[in-house]
Formats: C-alpha cells, sequence, structure tokens
C-alpha cells in the first residue's frame, strides 16, 4: 500500500476545490484542463469520430490486435470527456493489446436521460455494423460511466441483441434513486462531493423515475448478462453500493468478480501515473478484458 502516494494525491484534491456545480460552465473547464501528472503515453494514436449518431475518440497503436475497449468516462453524467480519461483509457488499451473506442455521450442538463444510453448504444451498434464481432468487444466504465455500461447491457439482453464479451465496472454509480439503501453507505471521500451527486441526479433525471432500473440499474434484473468484473476502493464513496451491485448479480446467476481494494478512493486508476494501486489496477482489468476477448 503507498500510503504516501495516496496522501499526496488527497492533499492535492483538498488544496484545489473545484467549481460549485452551479457553475457548471466552470466546473467542465476546469476539469478539462491539461494536468502534467497524468500524461498519454506516446506511442498512442487518437483518432475523433463524428458519424451520424456517434462521437468519440479512437485510441490505437501498432500491436493493439486483441480486440475493442468500448469506454464510457465517468463525470456523473454532466462533465468530463474521452479526453479527461485519455490517460486512463490509453493505459488500458496498452496493457490489454487492444483498442479502446471513448464515447463522447451527450451530456445532462442539455440531455437528459436516456440520452446518454441512445448514444452507448449507438457507439456499441457502430461497432458491430465495422464487422467487429461482439464476442471481441468488451465494456467498460467508470463511476456513471460504469452505470451507463450497465444500462446498456440491460438493453441489449431486454431487445435479444448480442452481448458483447464481457464488461468492466470501476467504482460504479448505479443508484439514482437516492435509496436509504445506498444513502446509508455513502463514505466522505474527496473524489466526490455529495452536493454535484445530488444536483447531477437531477440534472440527469430531470423529472424521470429515478427508480427506472436504466437510470439505477442497481434495481435491474441482472441476469443473463456477460461476465463482469466489479472494482471499488474501500473509501470510496459508492463501495457500498458497488458491494450491493456485485451482490444482485452474483445472486442473479451472473458471473461476477468483485474486488474491494483497500484505503482506495474514488476511481483511483485515474491517477495511475503517481499511485501503484492505480498501476496494478489497470493491469488487472486488463488482464480481464484480454482474457475475454481471447
Amino acid at each position: 500500500m503507498s500510503q504516501q502516494e495516496l496522501d499526496a494525491i488527497i492533499a492535492v484534491l483538498e488544496a484545489n476545490p473545484l467549481p460549485d456545480v452551479g457553475d457548471l460552465a466552470a466546473l467542465r473547464a476546469k476539469l478539462a484542463e491539461p494536468q502534467p501528472f497524468l500524461p498519454v503515453p506516446d506511442n498512442i494514436e487518437v483518432k475523433q469520430i463524428d458519424v451520424r449518431d456517434v462521437k468519440g475518440e479512437w485510441q490505437t497503436f501498432d500491436g493493439a490486435d486483441a480486440g475493442i475497449i468500448l469506454y464510457f468516462h465517468g463525470g456523473a453524467y454532466c462533465v468530463m470527456s474521452p479526453a479527461t480519461h485519455r490517460h486512463l483509457t490509453a493505459a488500458l488499451a496498452l496493457e490489454a493489446r487492444a483498442k479502446v473506442f471513448s464515447v463522447d455521450y451527450r451530456l445532462a442538463p442539455e440531455h437528459a436521460f436516456p440520452a446518454a444510453i441512445e448514444d452507448a448504444m449507438a457507439a456499441y451498434n457502430w461497432l458491430l455494423e465495422l464487422g467487429t464481432p461482439p464476442e471481441k468487444i468488451v465494456m467498460a466504465g467508470d463511476s456513471a460511466g460504469a452505470g451507463l455500461a450497465l444500462a446498456t447491457l440491460i438493453t441489449l439482453r431486454d431487445r435479444a441483441e448480442p452481448l458483447p464479451a464481457a464488461a468492466i465496472f470501476l467504482s460504479p454509480w448505479v443508484d439514482l434513486s437516492m435509496s436509504k439503501e445506498t444513502i446509508d453507505r455513502y463514505i466522505d471521500d474527496p473524489m466526490v462531493d455529495p452536493g454535484l451527486i445530488e444536483q447531477a441526479t437531477e440534472f440527469y433525471l430531470q423529472g424521470a423515475d429515478g427508480w427506472n432500473p436504466l437510470a439505477s440499474p442497481l434495481f435491474a434484473d441482472l441476469d443473463n448478462l456477460p461476465p463482469l468484473y466489479i472494482l471499488a476502493g474501500q473509501a470510496e464513496f459508492f463501495c457500498g453500493e458497488a458491494e450491493l451491485l456485485a451482490a444482485s448479480a452474483s445472486k442473479s446467476g451472473t458471473d461476477t468478480k468483485f474486488e474491494e481494494w483497500d484505503n482506495m478512493i474514488h476511481v483511483w486508476p485515474f491517477f495511475h501515473p503517481i499511485l501503484s494501486e492505480g498501476r496494478e489496477a489497470i493491469t488487472r482489468m486488463a488482464d480481464f478484458a484480454r482474457e475475454k476477448l481471447g
């Protein structure tokens, strides 16, 4: 456990508070600022895509032949982008020896539920149209992006459409109902502002039912899904939510691998260039993806 590395990260987070979500433009701009300590590997080639209803970016390199990781970034459905997560997804691509397609899905409040799911479905179906076999795709996402990935899997299953080989959920946010069961499990976390979560929920739902299983896939039937790998930090805001998700998926008969990482905060692999546990988690996610891609 690299406590000194983690303490340094927490100190930086606490010394640099983000703008209030009430000034969403300022918050988005702050989060989009390049961070020199989170570099993108030089050998990653990035190609922007804007085709019909599909926006995002390819991240690839020579030798990326294992398959495709379809990635959904976190950001509470209202902030961040493929660019803010490029250092994370590029590292995952390199470790898995796979291409990444990182989806630039529409954000709330400009685009409310279920716009993000529509964009996720469009991206997945576009990959299939390109001739990619579903068994050569692994879905992945962090935080809200993990919830989006799960909602997409559920939609595909319910429509009897081809499912990907597997999915990876990092620090998943999967309950927007603000149910007592999950609220009682929330933990103080320097990466998560509870006020932002509450406001982001309003931005995204805009009157829709928070108990809808596509908005809160924690409450969906989780049977007949591909293998899932769920990771959460023991010291993160959504740790209890991840535990509930893993238990529900396992009870439903879905092949579920769950790991709870000691002392780790929300989406700790985001800091992998300066956090040993972040690098280890990326390696484990990549190993899982590569195994499932065959």
